[in-house]
């Protein structure tokens, strides 16, 4: 039951069967089984969030980007938080300073455990893919805590879909980022 005119990779996973087998996998540690009306939405479901993050992926290949730009004002701890943010968009973690053991917190929910994940993440993650730029960007700084509130735009192939309001708290005891937490709220132009 593969999708009609699409690619080797997307094909094999939307056969029923190995899909199904993947998905039940996943799920399983969780406590979760498939069955029913609920499997068939559900593999429906993580077919089309395949496919959309493949495109995704594929559509962002090459595409120019805007990244934050350094400012000469910045102070130690901002800058290193705005090397986060560069990297938000470049999607080259190379110059960010995690701690080993850096822990990130997007919306509640633990999102990076150790620094070398957290670059990880940076580098190569499918929905890190999608963002295009940052701009509005303010920097508010207290003892080792820097607050950064920004504007993120995300989109594919190069165009603009949506825009986000970011604020993202970065602890940096000395000089590598420790903790990251992040809010995401929606925003309208």
């Amino acid at each position: 039951m593969g999708v009609r005119g699409s690619s080797p990779l997307s094909s094999t996973l939307t056969k029923p069967s190995d899909f199904g087998r993947r998905v039940s996998s996943f799920i399983a540690p969780f406590g979760c089984e498939l069955g029913g009306a609920t499997s068939d939405a559900l593999l429906s479901l993580m077919r089309l969030i395949t496919t959309a993050a493949t495109a995704a992926l594929f559509l962002s290949i090459g595409t120019t980007v805007a990244a934050a730009q350094p400012v000469s004002t910045d102070s130690p701890r901002a800058a290193i938080a705005r090397t986060y943010l560069d990297a938000l968009v470049s999607h080259d973690a190379s110059a960010v300073p995690f701690a080993p053991d850096a822990t990130r917190v997007e919306m509640g929910l633990q999102t990076g455990s150790s620094g070398p994940g957290l670059s990880n993440e940076l580098n190569y993650s499918i929905l890190n893919q999608t963002i295009l730029g940052t701009r509005d960007i303010t920097f508010v700084e207290h003892g080792d805590t820097v607050t950064a509130y920004y504007l993120l735009d995300a989109g594919l192939g190069g165009t603009r879909m949506t825009t986000v309001r970011i604020t993202e708290k970065f602890v940096i005891p000395v000089d590598k980022i420790q903790y990251i937490e992040a809010n995401i709220q929606p925003f309208a132009e």
